[in-house]
């Protein structure tokens, strides 16, 4: 049986997830794809967060990591990107994390507490 990747994906974002905290791993979920990012601003209560997308790596196998980096899923690396994009969430009914201002079916949703990267050409 094929499993479609975006329903996939919405089953990991609606799973029990850790507390949010400053510079916690996250993915976020983008259709079928996965982008890993930290959280880098949140408000008091922790219902909304911001994160930045952090910098993946094609790390040769046998390498070392630098300070920092952190293997992930697929064998790639990643690393904070200062300079990544930054997205707010919010968090939804029943604890799923959705970009804010976007609804719960059109948004990017939110996985905290892990990092993962997969992309789908």
């Amino acid at each position: 049986m094929l499993v479609d990747h975006s329903f996939k994906n919405l089953i990991v974002a609606t799973m029990m997830m850790p507390k949010p905290k400053l510079n916690l791993g996250v993915t976020l979920i983008i259709g079928s794809d996965r982008v890993p990012g930290t959280i880098v601003a949140m408000k008091r209560n922790a219902d909304q967060i911001t994160v930045q997308t952090d910098e993946v790596l094609l790390s040769p196998i046998g390498s070392e990591l630098a300070a920092g980096q952190e293997v992930l899923e697929d064998g790639s690396t990643c690393q904070r990107n200062l300079n990544g994009v930054k997205r707010v969430f919010t968090r939804r009914g029943g604890g799923v994390w959705i970009e804010a201002g976007k609804h719960r079916d059109e948004g990017i949703s939110l996985v905290v507490g892990e990092r993962d990267h997969q992309v789908r050409t």
